[in-house]
């Protein structure tokens, strides 16, 4: 796949440089995305929604994996992005996975019941097995099919 540096505004690809905020790379057919900073505020949400909105339109990749390993807190606000982006990969036939979320980050899903909605993963190795694994066989996917985030 050709470097998106043009489409891909904040986000750090191969061919981009390392001080992105977000860092995307395609590992075993998922797009793998990596925040750098350790809190997600309020004023990363637009570019963080700005960067999934792009990533989503310009590949042709349906699994998502986002990567929290770095990441300490985030604001409720950002779950409607989450959820967003989650409906535009089952639409795609694929899914979103959330991987090396923290207690603070899970116990969000949790009071959210979006732990319900998402898979979880404690590294973003098994997310990545995982999701080979779906493509193999379709029927051990447990997302949520779009019609039932209406």
């Amino acid at each position: 796949m050709a470097p998106m540096t043009a489409t891909l505004q904040g986000l750090q690809t191969d061919a981009t440089e390392a001080s992105a905020p977000i860092r995307v790379c395609f590992e075993q057919g998922v797009v793998r995305i990596r925040f750098r900073q350790r809190v997600l505020d309020q004023v990363h949400i637009p570019m963080i929604q700005h960067a999934l909105d792009q990533l989503m339109t310009h590949t042709d990749r349906a699994d998502v994996l986002l990567d929290l390993e770095h990441v300490e807190y985030v604001p409720s606000t950002i779950l409607g992005v989450v959820v967003a982006m989650h409906a535009k990969a089952l639409t795609r036939g694929g899914c979103l996975r959330i991987a090396n979320a923290n207690l603070y980050i899970r116990d969000l899903f949790s009071i959210t019941k979006l732990d319900t909605m998402f898979q979880m993963y404690p590294s973003a190795e098994e997310a990545i097995r995982v999701s080979n694994k779906r493509r193999a066989k379709p029927e051990l996917d447990r997302a949520l099919s779009p019609a039932t985030l209406e």
